[in-house]
């Protein structure tokens, strides 16, 4: 019993911190080299990106995205 509640936190957590392109289709689920190579999969997609774009904190703040400026914390800025 603690095996499949251990294995379903961990199902979970792949839900909670990944982008839904990279949680694991359910047929792989239970098959460890399966998961093996999509996580590796999921790697070289984020590194091939990186290569490509430059860094995350550069790409995220090209995006313009939802965030509104805060005059507090413009001591952080470069």
């Amino acid at each position: 019993m603690q095996e499949a509640i251990g294995h379903g936190l961990t199902i979970l957590s792949w839900f909670e911190n990944n982008a839904e392109k990279d949680v694991p289709p359910e047929n792989i689920w239970d098959d460890a080299e399966g998961l093996e190579l999509h996580w590796k999969a999921v790697r070289q997609r984020e590194a091939d990106r990186l290569d490509g774009g430059g860094s995350l904190a550069e790409s995220d703040e090209d995006d313009g995205g939802d965030m509104l400026g805060n005059d507090l914390a413009g001591v952080f800025k470069d």
